[in-house]
């Protein structure tokens, strides 16, 4: 009979719940450090500890790498890294340090450096405002310090008996003691009476949430806002680290979901003098925005006004959420919104998102359940994800928000949300996006990998292994997932085991998944541009204090990548017919010299009359054993046997593919249908990428 040719792209990623029978050719059935893309099948990258240093995978020589490698450091401290972020051509991460705080490191050319951090000086009873960049005067003592944020927590600033305005200044450069209920002054003339200062000092713990947004329309105003979950929210200037505060941050009884703040429970903050607590109301405040709840606890300087003035119509009043610790952060219509796991959220005063004050658009909405998440979408809602709730808010300030229903049966993980073409995020069934309906613009659910749902099921189930964190690809429409799996030897202890994870490709009509596997316990992961036009970056922070920078270098931290996929059984459209297989064509693309192990199988592994099958290389072709062998295989990544067939199968490889390559393989093997499996192993070559498979054969006759 003649010779056929049957040739499938490589596309659609790994499946794990389509019948054998109906499996598409160019699908994968197992792979491991494998990631779809726009043209096949490519390796993962490697990852390389970063500290803004020389990268060690630019050093020229192999001894260059290693000196580059092991001058980097860990961020300084203890525990894991807690966060990492870009902002304004820098990375930034956070750890915990022996003295009880937790340190901000900036990554530099000379390698972690923590910035100096201001004094908050709270003031209250002010008439005339300061203004940033003057220094604040005691009148008494003398002291003097530079003013570098100023911020009103509530009040007015107005002539006695009306002036009430309290709040803090970040100050720097600073002179002399400051004495308590001293006048406050500055050049242009401020006044205000002194309360008290003290060291701005991060809390410990806590995983970081973050987003950079310029509320004041200037070029050079976009700063850095991060929350923790054990501290206030901050905002970060690239020099100035101002504390953000909601309201008052102990003994208030509001719950979850309560529309009153019971404010005759409060006590006075420190500093407040005694008489200033007088007046208040021993029965809650209830008020309403619309057709929603809005929780307006109280701080010091309103308590005056609280019994005449209850929704702070003359004064503001200061915004509280059951503990002033939010653990997460966005920014949607000029307005810094705070969520916090009591089942709050909190939005600044329009276009200031240090201020937190009734009259000028703060305000509290009870969503009634821990948040996991928050990411505003196109301008135009921002979406507030539970464990199991979805919801999405919108309008243009607080006086027109409008909070809509998507999911009262989903939601999302913490730390997975991501924003795609939609928002992207893992719930208990799998990762799932929000696409908008084109007749009404609301959103509705999509799930995105149900191909490989019995491996989200596996890890949902498996004790203790946890999704941890998720970064966007932008330059290659990936979403990437992390789970933290520990070692089964020793299931408590952080720092061993590994990470494994999903590459998602998004970039053709059904989504493509395929995982992966890395030595380092990631804790928290970024993307963003650290050099402007070259494009984002990849970041992760690390239990052992290591930043890494993703998809960079041909290694795993100087580690081999060990790499493998097996392609599914496929019968050229002719399952019940015997085939002689004669040929099979492999087109790839690889800037380096690679060895490539290559295994076949015949008809399910049995082979012509049910034995294996060894496949010989074509005579000439270089005969080179990969460096993966059984033993480090089996103890590496896992039973060869039980994952992707018989290492006896048959392993050759290639010593030499340029750029654009074709692995051609003779074959002599006889059954309904054949399957490939390829491996590779190294820490010196770069990605390539497998795009498709051609076999030639000739039929026999049916199956019997």
């Amino acid at each position: 009979m003649g010779i056929e040719v049957a040739t499938s792209m490589m596309l659609g990623g790994l499946d794990l719940v389509t019948a054998p029978i109906a499996m598409p050719p160019g699908k994968a059935i197992a792979s491991l450090n494998y990631e779809p893309d726009v043209s096949g099948y490519t390796r993962v990258g490697g990852y390389e500890r970063y500290d803004g240093q020389l990268s060690p995978s630019d050093g020229s020589t192999p001894d260059i790498t290693e000196e580059r490698r092991g001058n980097i450091s860990p961020v300084p401290g203890v525990g894991p890294v807690r966060g990492v972020w870009v902002y304004d051509g820098a990375l930034y991460a956070f750890r915990d340090q022996i003295d009880g705080t937790a340190g901000m490191f900036k990554s530099t050319s000379g390698g972690w450096v923590r910035p100096v951090l201001g004094k908050k000086l709270t003031f209250n009873l002010g008439s005339i405002s300061f203004a940033e960049a003057e220094l604040v005067i005691g009148m008494t003592s003398g002291a003097r310090a530079r003013i570098d944020r100023m911020v009103r927590r509530s009040g007015n600033w107005a002539v006695a008996p009306n002036n009430t305005a309290e709040g803090y200044l970040v100050v720097s450069e600073y002179f002399g003691t400051f004495v308590f209920g001293e006048t406050l002054t500055s050049s242009s003339g401020a006044d205000a009476k002194f309360v008290s200062i003290e060291q701005i000092a991060l809390k410990q713990g806590g995983q970081y949430d973050f987003t950079n947004h310029n509320f004041y329309g200037a070029s050079s105003r976009t700063s850095m806002y991060f929350t923790n979950s054990v501290d206030s929210a901050y905002e970060w200037t690239g020099t100035v680290l101002t504390p953000i505060f909601t309201g008052v941050t102990s003994s208030t009884s509001g719950t979850s979901g309560d529309v009153t703040a019971d404010v005759g429970l409060l006590s006075p903050p420190a500093g407040v003098l005694p008489a200033t607590v007088l007046g208040i109301p021993s029965a809650p405040i209830d008020y309403t925005v619309g057709d929603h709840p809005i929780v307006f606890p109280i701080d010091g300087s309103n308590y005056p006004n609280i019994a005449s003035d209850p929704v702070g119509a003359s004064a503001g009043i200061g915004m509280s959420a059951l503990f002033d610790a939010p653990s997460f952060i966005a920014h949607y219509k000029n307005h810094l919104f705070l969520g916090f796991s009591s089942g709050s959220l909190i939005n600044s005063s329009l276009g200031e998102p240090l201020e937190y004050i009734t009259t000028t658009g703060a305000g509290e909405i009870a969503f009634g359940t821990p948040l996991t998440g928050m990411l505003a979408a196109a301008n135009t809602s921002l979406v507030i994800f539970a464990q199991n709730r979805i919801e999405y808010l919108t309008g243009d300030d607080s006086t027109t928000w409008q909070l809509k229903p998507i999911s009262d049966a989903s939601g999302a993980q913490p730390f997975t949300v991501q924003m795609m073409d939609e928002p992207t995020f893992l719930d208990d069934g799998g990762i799932r996006n929000l696409p908008t309906t084109p007749a009404f613009g609301d959103w509705h659910m999509g799930t995105m990998t149900q191909p490989i749902e019995p491996l989200i099921r596996q890890k949902r189930e498996t004790p203790k292994v946890t999704p941890i964190a998720s970064m966007k690809i932008k330059a290659k429409d990936q979403y990437r997932l992390f789970w933290n799996e520990p070692d089964p030897a020793f299931p408590d202890d952080p720092l061993r085991g590994a990470t494994t994870g999903i590459t998602l490709y998004i970039g053709r009509k059904t989504p493509e998944a395929m995982p992966f596997k890395i030595p380092a316990k990631v804790f928290c992961a970024c993307a963003g541009e650290v050099q402007n036009g070259d494009g984002d970056r990849l970041f992760v922070g690390a239990w052992d204090g290591y930043v890494y920078e993703m998809n960079r270098g041909t290694s795993f931290d100087g580690g081999v990548i060990q790499s493998y996929i097996r392609l599914p059984f496929t019968s050229a459209k002719s399952p019940s017919q015997n085939t002689r297989w004669m040929k099979v064509t492999f087109e790839l693309s690889t800037p380096d010299p690679i060895s490539l192990g290559v295994a076949f199988d015949v008809d399910y592994g049995r082979g012509l009359g049910g034995a294996v099958v060894a496949v010989p290389v074509e005579a000439g072709a270089a005969t080179l054993i990969t460096s993966i062998t059984q033993d480090n295989w089996d103890g590496a990544i896992g039973s060869w046997d039980q994952g992707i067939g018989s290492w006896d199968s048959g392993i050759f490889s290639l010593s030499w593919i340029p750029v654009e390559a074709r692995l051609e393989y003779h074959l002599q093997g006889i059954g309904p249908n054949i399957a490939a499996t390829l491996v590779h192993a190294s820490a010196t070559s770069r990605q390539h990428t497998i795009h498709s498979q051609t076999y030639n054969f000739s039929r026999r006759g049916l199956k019997r």
